[in-house]
Protein backbone atom coordinates (compact mmCIF):
# COMPACT_ATOMS: atom_id res chain seq x y z
CA UNK A 1 0.00 0.00 0.00
CA UNK A 2 1.65 3.43 -0.94
CA UNK A 3 0.08 6.51 0.87
CA UNK A 4 1.06 9.60 -1.23
CA UNK A 5 0.77 13.47 -0.85
CA UNK A 6 -0.41 15.38 -3.86
CA UNK A 7 -1.14 18.68 -4.42
CA UNK A 8 -4.60 20.32 -4.77
CA UNK A 9 -5.83 22.98 -7.48
CA UNK A 10 -6.72 25.58 -4.60
CA UNK A 11 -3.02 24.98 -3.41
CA UNK A 12 -4.28 22.70 -0.65
CA UNK A 13 -3.19 19.14 -0.35
CA UNK A 14 -4.63 15.81 -0.74
CA UNK A 15 -3.72 12.50 0.97
CA UNK A 16 -4.19 9.45 -1.65
CA UNK A 17 -3.85 5.69 -2.06
CA UNK A 18 -3.85 4.02 -5.29
CA UNK A 19 -4.78 7.51 -6.88
CA UNK A 20 -8.02 7.85 -4.68
CA UNK A 21 -8.34 10.62 -2.46
CA UNK A 22 -9.00 9.71 0.93
CA UNK A 23 -9.03 13.74 2.49
CA UNK A 24 -8.51 16.43 0.46
CA UNK A 25 -8.17 20.48 1.21
CA UNK A 26 -5.76 20.08 3.82
CA UNK A 27 -2.43 22.41 5.09
CA UNK A 28 0.71 20.51 4.04
CA UNK A 29 1.38 19.52 7.60
CA UNK A 30 -1.89 18.11 8.73
CA UNK A 31 -1.18 15.55 5.45
CA UNK A 32 1.73 14.93 6.38
CA UNK A 33 0.68 14.23 9.94
CA UNK A 34 -2.39 11.86 8.48
CA UNK A 35 -0.29 10.15 5.96
CA UNK A 36 2.04 8.96 8.78
CA UNK A 37 -0.74 8.14 11.16
CA UNK A 38 -2.38 5.93 8.12
CA UNK A 39 0.73 4.11 6.86
CA UNK A 40 1.29 3.21 10.77
CA UNK A 41 -2.41 2.24 11.07
CA UNK A 42 -1.77 -0.31 8.04
CA UNK A 43 1.58 -1.25 9.18
CA UNK A 44 0.36 -2.23 12.64
CA UNK A 45 -3.05 -4.39 11.14
CA UNK A 46 -0.62 -6.03 8.18
CA UNK A 47 2.94 -6.65 9.94
CA UNK A 48 4.27 -5.49 6.45
CA UNK A 49 7.20 -2.27 6.15
CA UNK A 50 6.48 1.01 5.36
Amino acid sequence: MIISLKPSETGSWKVCRAHIALFSDLPLTAAIKLARELAHDEHGRSNCSI
